[in-house]
């Protein structure tokens, strides 16, 4: 009988059929415990359950996010994920607690607590302190959460301690122009005007501050006492393109790489065209049109011309000129979205853009000698002789 047992027990043990069955069954038992342990229930309330959004590509987005965390719940990077969707799209609550569970699940990544930090510092900058302070604690060598930190010290009043973190970014980063900007500030707010304007020359040239850094140079000036500098200093910022932070902030790379619905690509567009970015503007314009197929840029500017909103068809009609920029017609009538807001001597330029192209466009013409009637009569009077030479009479 004992040998019996002892033959069993090394078929047993030497058999490769047998390990490779119980092998399987011990590993779907596993993968079940796991399933019902970990995997969160599809029935379960997740963060933002209960939000609509209109924007069908957002909303497919959004399934897709929130499936992701249903399948993978303790993947910091999709808690992350469907968190910076939320956040992207203007729904703060839901995207800081699914941050939270981002953090609960890797404590070790600074992202997080940052992330959360900026959405915090909408409403209530002491916990926005709090928190990339502690995000700063994780990893003490990211420039962008000890930028943010000094620059809410300096919005609340906490000056020394604002100067004590830009000082300290000085010496870790030399030539960032964003933190002579920010030293500059301290500077002035502590009352040392001339040592502030010293400092934001070095911002003044650089396409990450160049705008910024006039904004507060007319500040200086003002407290200076000169006022026309400080004037030319604030009309300056308004033409210079907005500035693009350097180094990258993780979090705007963050939002944007989220930010999926039509207006927000549209915003994108305009930040692009502004800033001179033509190659980023034509492929943000194809990326519109690929998820948007229905959006044509020159009907969604006319029809906002029709509602008089003519802000609104104005960039319409320059991102279509940024994808286009031959087109006379989306020049035309972004002449008369300029001329409507009152910029008229700009929809004259745009004209004679135009005509410089096609020089026996009566239209244009026309209207060149409306725009300048109030401005230059003489050369009002020579527009309406070439249009009505080109078939076209000014009433």
């Amino acid at each position: 009988m004992k040998s019996s047992v002892q033959a069993a027990t090394t078929w047993f043990v030497k058999s490769p059929w047998l390990r490779f069955v119980l092998g399987i069954l011990f590993a779907g038992v596993l993968f079940f415990y796991c399933r019902t342990v970990f995997m969160v229930p599809k029935d379960m309330d997740l963060p933002g359950d209960g939000i609509s959004f209109r924007d069908p590509q957002v909303m497919a987005a959004y399934e897709k996010a929130r499936s992701n965390v249903i399948g993978s719940p303790t993947s910091a990077v999709a808690w992350a994920q469907l968190g910076l969707l939320f956040a992207a799209h203007h729904e703060d609550y839901p995207a800081i607690e699914c941050l939270e569970q981002a953090r609960a699940l890797d404590e070790h990544e600074w992202r997080w607590p940052y992330f959360q930090s900026v959405l915090y510092a909408k409403s209530d900058l002491d916990v926005a302190l709090s928190t990339v302070t502690q995000a700063i604690q994780k990893s003490s060598s990211e420039i962008w959460p000890r930028l943010r930190q000094a620059d809410w010290l300096l919005s609340l009043g906490q000056v020394e301690a604002a100067r004590q973190v830009f000082e300290a970014l000085m010496q870790d980063y030399p030539d960032a122009a964003i933190v002579a900007l920010g030293r500059s500030r301290v500077l002035l707010a502590e009352g040392d005007i001339q040592t502030a304007y010293e400092e934001v020359q070095k911002a003044l040239i650089h396409p990450s501050t160049q705008r910024a850094a006039h904004e507060h140079l007319a500040r200086i000036e003002a407290m200076r006492g000169n006022t026309t500098q400080a004037a030319d200093a604030a009309t300056k910022a308004r033409g210079l393109p907005f500035d693009k932070p350097w180094p990258d902030d993780p979090w705007m790379q963050a939002i944007h790489a989220s930010e999926i619905s039509k207006q927000a690509i549209f915003d994108k567009i305009v930040i692009a065209e502004q800033s001179g970015n033509i190659p980023a503007t034509r492929e943000l314009i194809r990326e519109l049109v690929r998820l948007y197929p229905e959006v044509d840029l020159l009907a969604q500017g006319e029809l906002e011309m029709q509602k008089s909103n003519f802000l609104a068809a104005e960039k319409y009609f320059r991102a279509g000129l940024s994808f286009d920029p031959s087109s006379i017609e989306l020049e035309e009538f972004l002449a008369e979205a300029v001329a409507q807001q009152g910029r008229k001597e700009e929809a004259a330029e745009l004209l004679q853009n135009i005509l410089s192209r096609e020089p026996s466009y009566a239209p244009a013409w026309r209207r060149l000698a409306e725009y300048l009637s109030d401005i230059d009569p003489e050369a009002s009077r020579k527009a309406a002789a070439q249009a009505a030479w080109y078939g076209q009479a000014v009433e």
